[in-house]
């Protein structure tokens, strides 16, 4: 994309898929207007107190997420180097569910590809991972799949450009001689 393309870069769910989340926050300030926003909107596991059936019986899946994921100093960092202003963090939606086993299988929750954090796993630590739930549900027939989790937003601001002095000019002109017409 062209430099100062857009006036709103929006990334849901995706900073951790990028080769570089630096890069690309470089690169979302490049192509944003002055006075352009920048919004990231995912899960951050640094930060994790919820519960989540994925952690909870993929003990992997969390492993990984720390790995892959840009912490909230790194993300702040990269915001402040690429230039941005006006920085903020704050939930942006928590998300409670619960589910039988049943629901679960029949609601696709538990498909390897509802969920990039499946994905991810060998195909043992899946099947392994669906064995415990199998075996949850087996001995407690009150067992529910729960799923209590925050989704964090961090937005950015592109410093808007001073307006040039002749602009300025024109701008202080128009306000001294009031409305036209």
């Amino acid at each position: 994309w062209h430099d100062e393309t857009f006036d709103l870069v929006i990334c849901v769910n995706a900073l951790h898929h990028f080769r570089s989340p630096r890069e690309a926050i470089a690169q979302a300030h490049r192509v944003l207007r002055p006075g352009g926003g920048f919004v990231s909107i995912g899960l951050d596991p640094g930060a994790f107190a919820g519960t989540w059936y994925v952690y909870e019986f993929f003990p992997t899946a969390l492993r990984r997420d720390l790995e892959r994921f840009p912490t909230r100093e790194q993300r702040l960092g990269w915001l402040e180097e690429s230039g941005f202003e006006r920085i903020n963090v704050s939930v942006a939606e928590r998300i409670r569910s619960t589910a039988t086993f049943q629901s679960a299988l029949a609601q696709g929750i538990l498909a390897r590809s509802f969920t990039s954090q499946l994905t991810h796993l060998t195909d043992t630590e899946y099947s392994e991972g669906i064995a415990r739930i199998r075996a949850a549900a087996h001995h407690d027939e009150s067992f529910r799949l729960v799923a209590d989790l925050e989704l964090h937003s961090t937005s950015a601001w592109r410093p808007a450009r001073a307006p040039e002095p002749c602009e300025l000019g024109r701008q202080v002109a128009a306000e001294r001689s009031g409305p036209t017409g």
